[in-house]
């Protein structure tokens, strides 16, 4: 795949901590469906993320589509 690699394993999560990421919720989650920001990586089965500033956590199954996003 090219630059927006889609994020399909728990590994990539952890090889891509610290890359801007753009992911898809199955369940919105705060009113949101759709995430960016940059991965921290995964802890325990939750993807963690920053997200305008604070620290997001998500559930690894709540998550739809995940790509790296190197646009932003």
């Amino acid at each position: 795949p090219g630059i927006d690699r889609p994020l399909v394993k728990p590994q990539d999560y952890v090889r891509f901590a610290g890359e801007q990421v753009a992911l898809k919720l199955r369940v919105p989650m705060d009113n949101r469906r759709r995430l960016g920001g940059q991965l921290i990586g995964l802890e325990g089965n939750r993807v963690k993320l920053i997200v305008d500033g604070a620290e997001v956590s998500v559930d690894l199954g709540n998550v739809d589509v995940a790509r790296l996003n190197p646009k932003v």
